[in-house]
């Protein structure tokens, strides 16, 4: 007989809120929120690689720091470059963003 044990094992991973996510034909990106030359702050087009989604979050395995300030609602809105400004008056909760 073969006997196989499952063991817990917990791992650290790099996430987001699946909100900062831009699923594309040509590949999944975010918004990273970057100092410009001027010293404002601007959106930077970053594309990345994403793993397993849980509970409103989506690992990235490639293409972003963990020091990474990103956008996470608005993006739409958004291009390359474009100024912008930090927003944190409205909570918004990951956990609850519905899943299609």
């Amino acid at each position: 007989a073969e006997v196989r044990t499952i063991k817990s094992e917990q791992q650290q991973v790099l996430t987001v809120p699946r909100t900062a996510i831009s699923y594309n034909t040509y590949g999944d990106f975010v918004y990273r929120i970057v100092e410009g030359e001027d010293g404002k702050l601007i959106a930077k087009r970053q594309q990345v690689q994403t793993g397993e989604v849980r509970e409103g979050r989506v690992q990235i395995t490639k293409g972003l720091e963990a020091d990474a300030r990103v956008v996470r609602a608005g993006l739409v809105k958004l291009r390359d470059g474009q100024p912008v400004q930090i927003d944190n008056s409205v909570e918004l909760e990951d956990a609850k963003v519905a899943t299609p």
